[in-house]
């Protein structure tokens, strides 16, 4: 049932915080046929329902969900190091094999909705990202996410990370009460690459704040984005939405 690109990163925002190093995300993307998404979600929350009845699940086999609408749905969850992505592989092999013949036919009939699915490990960059104490929304109760998805050119990846603490030092100077979190991509194709995540309750307030950031960075904010520009190879940009209904805590 499940599939990513992240958004990087996606549902991550929903784990965002300084913390004390790395944390690191199993992200797995889903692209639904645009036909079939009233067929995917009902099967998707069938499976979560009967999921949520066994007691003795592995703390792998739970997620945060995001989706946007180019109907692609975000599943993360967090491991400890890259290691325990055998531990989870196995923990899901034997949830499956324990769920009634039933239920284990219709996670089969549910990837006929699924166009192709993506999976890679995301870290979490802690001394790139910016989380002010007085911040105005937190990534744990923000409804819409923003990802800036960064594909940096090889050998830029110091100059574009010197940017991302440039601009988080810009912020703190102007006491901004905003944060964003920055994640690196470890494996999948594309690499090296990066995710910035901002969060707000409506894609409006999220834009409002871009802008709003931008008239007080200055010259300041405006130089940092064009060092930016130089060391990345290409740009994209996504809103997602926080899932719960489609969530396995």
């Amino acid at each position: 049932m499940f599939r990513i690109l992240c958004v990087v990163l996606g549902v991550l925002g929903l784990f965002a915080g300084e913390g004390d190093g790395p944390k690191f995300f199993s992200v797995y993307q889903e692209q639904v046929k645009p036909s079939m998404v009233g067929a995917y979600e009902e099967g998707a929350k069938a499976m979560i329902a009967v999921l949520k009845e066994k007691t003795d699940r592995s703390p792998y086999v739970r997620f945060n969900t995001i989706s946007n609408d180019k109907f692609l749905y975000t599943y993360v969850t967090p491991i400890e190091n890259f290691a325990a992505l055998d531990s989870m592989r196995s923990a899901w092999d034997e949830t499956f094999m324990s769920l009634p013949p039933e239920m284990q036919g219709k996670m089969m009939e549910s990837m006929e909705t699924v166009d192709h699915v993506n999976t890679f490990v995301v870290g979490l960059r802690p001394e790139l990202s910016y989380s002010p104490e007085n911040m105005k929304v937190s990534p744990v109760t923000a409804k819409f996410f923003h990802y800036s998805f960064y594909y940096v050119l090889p050998g830029k990846e110091q100059a574009w990370e010197a940017v991302a603490k440039g601009f988080k030092d810009l912020m703190a100077e102007k006491k901004m009460d905003v944060g964003f979190s920055v994640y690196q991509k470890f494996t999948g194709e594309d690499l090296p690459a990066y995710a910035v995540i901002h969060f707000g309750n409506t894609q409006t307030e999220i834009m409002q704040y871009f802008e709003s950031f931008m008239q007080t960075a200055g010259e300041k904010g405006q130089k940092l984005a064009m060092e930016g520009v130089l060391a990345t190879r290409k740009h994209e940009t996504i809103f997602g939405m926080a899932r719960p209904d489609l969530s396995l805590e």
